[in-house]
């Protein structure tokens, strides 16, 4: 709950919530790819391992890029454990679309695969929860902060 999105309030944000999670080899958080979040992340936690969010990269995809049968097998590329068989699956990606190709290796493959992962991804690959309470909270986005508070039973 801050005013606005910019580098102050993401880094508040990450302390306050370093205050219950503290910072960890084997904690692993996941985002979307905005680049500040990035940043703050890891300003606060450097020990994490950060991931992004596959849901918000299919979205992406699905949106930039046309083609059901590459969007599956991005799919199957993030979901593979083994190197070997994400390998296989991002080279059909590379022949059969090259500048989608080129879009997930910016994205980074460390941060959206379970087999390049650095750290515990624990089988999640999407921020799911924090897009269900923006849907379920979008109601009360305009109420002054201490109704906000008191709805959220804090």
């Amino acid at each position: 709950m801050v005013d606005t999105e910019n580098d102050d309030s993401r880094n508040w944000f990450f302390t306050q919530l370093k205050c219950v999670i503290p910072d960890d080899e084997s904690l692993a958080i996941i985002s979307d790819r905005h680049k500040l979040i990035g940043k703050a992340i890891t300003a606060v936690y450097p020990k994490c391992s950060r991931g992004i969010c596959t849901y918000n990269l299919y979205k992406n995809i699905l949106v930039r890029f046309k083609g059901r049968e590459a969007f599956g097998l991005v799919k199957k590329a993030a979901n593979a454990f083994r190197q070997v068989d994400f390998q296989t699956i991002y080279d059909q990606i590379e022949a059969l679309n090259p500048s989608l190709h080129d879009y997930l290796e910016r994205a980074n493959v460390r941060k959206w695969t379970h087999a390049h992962f650095h750290g515990d991804r624990y089988n999640l690959l999407t921020s799911n929860i924090a897009e269900s309470m923006n849907k379920v909270m979008s109601h009360a986005r305009s109420y002054p902060i201490v109704e906000l508070l008191e709805l959220l039973g804090l």
